[in-house]
């Protein structure tokens, strides 16, 4: 009887060294999985700062570009108004009044370019901020 009790206290021994072995091994896998998902979230989050600051930077271009181009507008309906105004009274300028209206239009296409492209910038923006951090 104690043979058999030693036989199987040594056999529990080697069963209990393996599941040990299993455990830690187990144990190690998780804690690795824990730490490159720690070092994704820290990854996500830093670029969901960097796309924040991006947002609002777009934001503040597209206010700024939409009173530049307002004030642009007024321009161009002073401008129309004046060369109308000469050409009525016969005045010579003209020349120069349609190489500014050229600047000015080359101006209004400008500002409606780049509101577009912030438009496109913060939508885009937007979408990503929306995605899961997994």
């Amino acid at each position: 009887m104690l043979e058999t009790f030693e036989a199987n206290l040594a056999q529990s021994q080697q069963e209990e060294m393996k599941n040990q072995k299993a455990f830690e091994d187990l144990k190690a896998a998780k804690e690795a999985e824990i730490a490159a998902g720690q070092e994704q979230i820290d990854k996500k989050t830093g670029e969901l700062a960097d796309t924040d600051e991006k947002n609002a930077q777009a934001k503040e271009d597209m206010e700024d570009t939409k009173k530049s181009l307002a004030a642009d507008e007024q321009f161009l309906l002073v401008l129309k108004d004046k060369c109308a105004r000469r050409t009525k009274s016969g005045k010579k300028g003209r020349k120069h009044v349609s190489s500014r209206w050229r600047q000015c239009r080359k101006l209004s296409r400008s500002s409606a370019e780049m509101m577009l492209t912030t438009y496109l910038l913060v939508h885009s923006t937007q979408r990503f901020c929306k995605l899961p951090l997994a």
